[in-house]
């Protein structure tokens, strides 16, 4: 229990009463658990905590409908003890992507606003309140290192768009908090590198709540990927629907880890999970594990994963039509990410996937 101890101690002391060494020594101890090593049994946990260097360039660009301001653990700690209340430390990577910057941008809406997280300069750790009844579109293009922070108030709904396709080492971490009768969609879009993690808790807090993730990914050649997602559902009558595609070739590793969590006294649930995974030669490695954790009767779950090659039925089909071989594979690899491929950015990410793939 060496590592609870550990974080729930940053808990009730000012971020200034703590040095980088003893930040990184909490996570060392939260990296040793059992939960931790197996969430980052194929990435190495030392080169993701590298990456972690918040920094700000500038002040955010003013934004129609939010209002923008600087968020300190000296002088917010209260904050620090919001995240832990999210489960964060039984997930500290995403703890840790708030906690290495001394300073966070805070932004509130005030009306129906869109927001562009790569106009907020620099790589700061973002808190995003939208308020209730209000909707948010928001955009977020590549970026070594990002952990955003959600919450979306009542009745108010989220759309968010991520393209990390341009991103060949980098760590994004996202939180997101949903209230009654809100809902929340996240577009996913990224094409693997070097070293590429993404950690994303989803909670369903409050009656009402919604959450839908469509994921899609192209792992190229030697490149890694690996996504881990987390749907809490802690209210009766939520829904979350996740989606997640993915394609890879050429000696490629992409793995995936999805849990669905539904607590006690929850009934009315619904929830779907499901992975499916493309490998373009026999050289692709994938590993999928779609989880379900459920406490509560009268609840309705579907949680699968599938890893396959292109159908030969349908590449035949192709091919007696005409179309030659390599044509016919790119078409029906476009037409399996489009399957999630929808939203702010979509048009901008087909034309990606059809040029890596032609």
């Amino acid at each position: 229990m060496a590592h609870v101890n550990a974080m729930h101690e940053l808990t009730f002391q000012p971020w200034r009463e703590h040095s980088a060494a003893t930040v990184e020594r909490a996570f060392a101890h939260a990296a040793t658990s059992r939960g931790q090593l197996e969430a980052y049994k194929y990435t190495k946990w030392d080169k993701v905590v590298a990456l972690l260097r918040p920094t700000r360039s500038e002040s955010p660009v003013p934004c129609p409908g939010i209002e923008f301001r600087s968020l300190s653990w000296a002088h917010d700690n209260a904050m620090l003890a919001e995240l832990l209340d999210l489960g964060i430390d039984q997930q500290p990577m995403l703890l840790a992507g708030f906690m290495q910057a001394g300073e966070i941008i805070y932004a509130q809406t005030t009306a129906d606003a869109r927001l562009n997280l790569n106009a907020l300069g620099g790589n700061a750790p973002v808190y995003i309140d939208v308020a209730p009844g209000t909707r948010l579109t928001c955009e977020q293009r590549g970026g070594a290192v990002q952990a955003v922070y959600v919450r979306a108030r009542d009745d108010a709904e989220v759309v968010h768009a991520r393209d990390l396709s341009d991103t060949d080492e980098g760590w994004h971490g996202l939180v997101v908090d949903i209230h009654a009768d809100a809902s929340y969609t996240l577009h996913n879009f990224a094409t693997g590198g070097t070293l590429q993690r993404q950690d994303t808790l989803l909670r369903a807090r409050f009656e009402g709540a919604r959450a839908r993730v469509d994921s899609a990914a192209y792992i190229a050649e030697q490149a890694h990927l690996d996504q881990n997602f987390t749907v809490q559902h802690l209210a009766p009558r939520t829904i979350s629907v996740h989606r997640c595609h993915n394609i890879a070739r050429h000696a490629a590793k992409v793995t995936f880890n999805g849990r669905i969590y539904i607590d006690r006294d929850c009934p009315g649930v619904e929830a779907e999970l499901n992975n499916r995974n493309l490998a373009l030669d026999e050289a692709a490695t994938f590993n999928t594990k779609p989880e379900l954790e459920i406490y509560t009767d009268d609840v309705k779950c579907a949680h699968g994963a599938t890893v396959g090659q292109l159908d030969a039925d349908q590449l035949f089909y192709f091919l007696s039509r005409g179309i030659d071989r390599n044509s016919a594979r790119a078409q029906l690899a476009q037409a399996f990410l489009r399957q999630c491929i929808n939203g702010p950015q979509a048009d901008d990410v087909e034309r990606k996937i059809i040029q890596v793939l032609a």
